[in-house]
């Protein structure tokens, strides 16, 4: 027997373990922390939630009745990736911005914002420093550092999360088409299972770089060369298009195989003629020197919406222009928290990236867009009529260029240099001058001197 096929094996029974050690609501209850806002152009003031699906089916809203707003509020269900740390600071940032949004909703109601705390349960991952050539160990290297055992962990939290929905539905008598779910990483899966199946559909689900490795749907699917064995309990819950009423994706550290061994060239994917579509192709260096290794996104459209991010140069959906870090894996770690970073900031700023469609994605990954112009982020919407309703109707892949901002240090250094050239620079000027005024006095001594000769000579004359 192979050691490939011993490997299989080996994962295979681990994905039988986790099924089985499948969390019960009970302890993702205890180990979870739901922080409720209420927010409208008012103080934020968190307050946190109890829910316990395994002795009460109702949501608890100690401090605050959810949903008793005289104005019926948007409810948004936030849950970042793994081990993002500080949960609390980064759910306040984002009620904040709704705040001073005033409300920050496309309908211009209050927004109730409920952020959901896993990070006790996923934290127990080998420390991301560790994972080392993901590139070339492949399989062996993610299922050691736990990763799969923590994916599995989301995809059971999205059940809690979807009894939570239940709740609000039922007890609370909220609008299914006014919640939406925000889940970055492995929780835009999460959410995605809190969405399924709900009846009427949820109105929006938004996935901020949802994480690829393990729910792509075959091992050449992924970024990394290494193979592993299909999980197909992670793959049926990647998250789709038909998981609410709208859902819209942020690509920013994709690591999909595009190009198939039999699609190597532009032509056969009818691209233009573009050397950039070199970089599509996936990861092939033994040193997991390029840029495409070691990603933790899915670069494949999901959604209705699928916005692909970066500067129009290289690695559009991949590597972020701000993220400078040494190293690639450091590249990607930045660029795969990224989409967070976009759409948090076009709770303020609701036109700050536009994005054009593409034909496909192979063109949007090239920098190749046209018109319709549609703005990414927390209001998507049309540029040319300010439709606010417009991610009802939209559908398509679209490319969002964007360039990275001048860093503090680099303009503190040009402030210097400019300085120091002016104060060279006046410096000439002023000896300039007094070589000039030296030498004239110089002359007019002299001229002075031969003027009181020659009236000498007169005299004597």
């Amino acid at each position: 027997m192979t050691s490939q096929a011993i490997l299989s094996i080996a994962f295979l029974i681990f994905v039988a373990e986790m099924a089985a050690a499948a969390l019960s609501m009970g302890e993702i209850s205890k180990k979870t922390t739901l922080t409720h806002y209420m927010i409208d152009k008012g103080t934020v003031k968190p307050n946190t939630l109890k829910f316990d699906p395994g002795t009460s089916t109702t949501l608890i809203c100690p401090n605050v009745e959810c949903n008793s707003h005289s104005t019926k509020p948007d409810f948004v269900i936030l849950a970042f990736g793994f081990k993002v740390g500080d949960v609390l600071a980064k759910g306040r940032e984002w009620a904040d911005a709704y705040m001073n949004a005033q409300g920050g909703s496309r309908s211009g109601n209050p927004v109730e914002l409920i952020v959901l705390d896993w990070d006790k349960l996923s934290m127990d991952i080998n420390d991301i420093k560790t994972w080392g050539n993901i590139s070339t160990s492949g399989e062996a290297t993610l299922v050691k550092s736990g990763y799969p055992e923590v994916a599995h962990k989301a995809v059971d939290i999205g059940g809690y999360v979807k009894a939570m929905i239940k709740s609000l539905i039922d007890d609370k008598k909220v609008d299914p088409a006014k919640i939406q779910l925000i889940g970055e990483g492995l929780a835009a899966h999460m959410m995605a299972v809190a969405s399924r199946g709900n009846a009427p559909k949820i109105g929006r689900l938004t996935g901020l770089d949802p994480a690829g490795p393990f729910f792509e749907e075959a091992s050449g699917d992924s970024g990394f060369s290494g193979k592993y064995t299909p999980d197909t309990v992670l793959q049926n819950s990647r998250l789709k298009k038909t998981d609410a009423i709208f859902v819209d994706v942020i690509h920013t550290n994709g690591g999909m195989m595009l190009v198939r061994a039999d699609k190597k060239t532009a032509s056969d994917l009818d691209l233009p003629d573009n050397d950039k579509f070199g970089d599509i192709r996936p990861c092939s260096d033994a040193n997991n020197a390029e840029p495409n290794c070691a990603k933790f996104g899915d670069l494949k459209a999901l959604g209705h919406v699928d916005f692909y991010v970066g500067d129009g140069k290289d690695y559009i959906g991949r590597i972020q222009p701000e993220c400078d870090q040494d190293g690639n894996l450091a590249k990607s770690v930045c660029s795969h928290t990224y989409a967070r970073t976009y759409y948090l900031e076009t709770i303020a700023e609701k036109d700050k990236y536009g994005g054009y469609k593409c034909k496909d994605l192979a063109h949007c990954l090239v920098g190749t867009a046209e018109d319709p112009k549609v703005y990414m982020g927390n209001e998507i919407r049309k540029d040319a009529d300010k439709q606010t309703d417009a991610w009802n109707t939209l559908t398509g892949v679209f490319y969002v260029k964007v360039t990275a901002a001048v860093k503090g240090w680099v303009i503190a250094v040009a402030v210097i240099v400019t300085l120091i050239v002016l104060v060279v620079i006046i410096g000439a000027v002023i000896c300039v001058r007094k070589k000039r005024a030296g030498g004239g006095g110089r002359d007019m001594s002299d001229m002075g001197g031969a003027a009181s000769y020659q009236n000498h000579e007169n005299t004597n004359r």
